[in-house]
């Protein structure tokens, strides 16, 4: 049982590793996809959406 509870510790601490690198690469991305349909603003409308649905859905799942 004690191991049971330091590979749970370990899996929340990678979990947690894995959220802060993907936050980092959404927000790398969000710039990039700004700045590329900075001229269209449907284009930059409907990526926004499905950039947010994406974390949304990550939110949930982890």
């Amino acid at each position: 049982l004690h191991g049971v509870g330091r590979l749970q510790r370990a899996s929340r601490r990678s979990l947690r590793r894995l959220w802060c690198e993907w936050s980092f690469c959404q927000r790398a991305i969000r710039k990039e996809i700004l700045f590329a349909t900075a001229d269209s603003g449907a284009g930059a409308a409907t990526t926004a959406e499905l950039i947010l649905g994406l974390d949304y859905f990550i939110l949930i799942a982890v």
